[in-house]
């Protein structure tokens, strides 16, 4: 049964790309967006975290705006390392203390896994009795994680602001560009990919 989704994720490069300021103006930013989500999240200093959401269809545009957050912050091209664990949680859970249900021990695992394989976006499914869906789920985190390495810095503000629910119209007047100028940007990065993708 899946009925949530874990994210741990950190931002690579961290101490590398920005000061410590810089850093603690980012982890807002990041806690700004969690907040108006149906989640629970923690910190573990200011470029690591780790977030429960409780809407699981609604999961994949969530991860997407958390890299983008991150992208979008300096155009020294900084990024998101990030494994999403699908799977259940019990509603009773309020903290990530001591907890040691496959959905959170898993995701973690796999993570790990990552650091060592430079991957940069990860879904597993954490029941083992739904393997049989985790190479569709691979496949999809596979393609959105190409989609988003291709961005420049200058769509990944505008796939900022498509994810947020932003017209190209209201997009054009935040950037002072023109429609055309942003839709021609919209195209470029396949906007459209990205929503077929959060379909399937």
């Amino acid at each position: 049964m899946v009925n949530s989704a874990f994210i741990t994720a950190d931002i690579a490069r961290s101490t590398e790309l920005f000061t410590s300021a810089e850093m603690e103006q980012l982890s807002l930013e990041i806690k700004s967006l969690l907040q108006t989500e149906e989640c629970i999240f923690t910190f573990n200093r200011f470029d690591s975290f780790q977030v429960l959401h409780r809407s699981p269809l609604n999961s994949l545009f969530l991860s997407l705006k958390l890299r983008m957050v991150v992208k979008k912050f300096s155009s020294r091209k900084p990024d998101v390392r990030m494994c999403m664990g699908l799977g259940f949680a019990d509603s009773a859970i309020v903290d990530f203390t001591f907890l040691k249900d496959p959905l959170f021990v898993l995701t973690g695992r796999e993570f790990n896994r990552m650091e060592a394989e430079k991957e940069w976006y990860r879904i597993v499914l954490t029941d083992k009795l739904q393997d049989a869906f985790q190479p569709g789920l691979a496949a999809i985190a596979l393609f959105t994680d190409h989609l988003v390495r291709g961005l420049t810095f200058k769509q990944a503000l505008i796939l900022h602001d498509l994810l947020n629910g932003h017209t190209q119209k209201e997009i054009a007047e935040f950037h002072g560009k023109s429609l055309p100028t942003i839709n021609k940007q919209v195209k470029a990065m396949n906007w459209e990919s990205f929503r077929e993708v959060d379909q399937l």
